[in-house]
């Protein structure tokens, strides 16, 4: 089946989408063949470019290439990957430092990070006093998959300030 001649989908809710040097971009229509954008960034061919498009809820990231487009005369982009924003948060966080000070339970905390371990990511804990800082970093077995629900229980807990994520 050629993409190309394929009808274009009418998109219900809000499409947003940016160059990840924080440019605007527009997208004008999304179908199985393509997205149509616009954007004040002038795309250079052969450049590499890493997009962030949000549907609703649901946030990918498009990591390709710009080519000259021989159908349209225009260019294209042709995406060399994608994947979900939680996927990228999940591949490319370090660490997860936590501040604890004066909410410190070592049960609950356990009981929080149980569900998404075995991740890459590991856990600290920012230790703080009148002397100093340090961050103690909690053993493997500790490492977890960050995700959107671990990030939302921490803060729950711990308030959104005491929770970061170390790229």
């Amino acid at each position: 089946m050629n993409n190309r001649s394929a009808d274009r989908l009418p998109i219900l809710g809000d499409v947003h989408g940016e160059i990840m040097v924080y440019e605007p971009l527009h997208v004008k229509e999304l179908g199985p063949g393509g997205a149509t954008i616009e954007t004040r960034f002038p795309l250079q061919l052969d450049s590499l470019h890493d997009l962030r498009l949000t549907l609703g809820d649901t946030s990918v990231v498009v990591k390709g290439r710009v080519q000259h487009d021989d159908f349209s005369g225009g260019m294209r982009i042709t995406a060399d990957e994608l994947m979900e924003l939680a996927e990228v948060r999940s591949h490319y966080a370090r660490a997860l430092r936590l501040s604890i000070n004066g909410q410190a339970d070592s049960a609950k905390l356990k009981a929080i990070l149980a569900p998404y371990a075995g991740g890459k990511c590991a856990v600290s804990i920012r230790y703080r006093n009148a002397g100093g800082e340090c961050d103690i970093r909690l053993p493997d077995s500790y490492r977890v998959k960050v995700s959107e629900p671990l990030l939302a229980s921490l803060n729950d807990w711990l308030a959104e300030p005491n929770v970061e994520v170390v790229y």
